[in-house]
């Protein structure tokens, strides 16, 4: 009971598109909108591509069908950037990038190849002097690591990666 009191009383906020950060209130900015999600699919196995970008897009599309939201998430363009040149750039403002990754267990899991972590979703802030703090861009990293228990999930499970899709954008949002 006292858990989930302090769900309510806790001054962070997880999740949908308003994200707590103590003293400021970010968001992504309205010109991103429709939000366009880029998508590298160049490291993902065992699966039709065509079969992904359907899933991507079902994924997504759920966050449009929430009752009275103004978010609008789309599929973007097929990219060649990674999550390393996505964050490279710290005040940019960019699409949110999709992204399989055959390292993921050493880039995203801690080196845990027992961690069952099918995905991880995020997102980097920034905010200039005097100016509201903002979203820069986001990123959904799909575990596509051999190495790793789960790593054969998109081509174990194809038809569930738009639950992973929703989930993580989540995060993203």
């Amino acid at each position: 009971t006292i858990f989930f009191l302090g769900l309510f009383f806790s001054q962070v906020s997880f999740g949908f598109s308003l994200i707590n950060t103590m003293d400021k209130v970010v968001f992504w900015e309205d010109s991103m909108m429709p939000l366009k999600f880029d998508y590298n699919l160049s490291d993902c196995s065992g699966v039709d591509k065509g079969k992904i970008i359907s899933e991507i897009e079902k994924g997504l599309d759920l966050w449009n069908r929430v009752p009275g939201t103004k978010l609008q998430l789309q599929l973007g363009d097929e990219s060649t950037d990674t999550h390393e040149t996505l964050l490279g750039d710290s005040f940019q403002i960019r699409n949110p990038l999709i992204e399989c990754r055959t390292d993921f267990v050493n880039k995203f899991g801690g080196g845990n190849a027992n961690s069952r972590r099918i995905a991880v979703g995020g997102y980097v802030s920034a905010g200039y002097a005097g100016q509201r703090m903002s979203i820069r861009k986001g990123y959904i990293m799909l575990n596509s690591d051999a190495t790793s228990d789960v790593g054969d999930y998109m081509s174990k499970y194809p038809s569930k990666i738009f639950f992973t899709i929703a989930h993580e954008a989540g995060h993203v949002i």
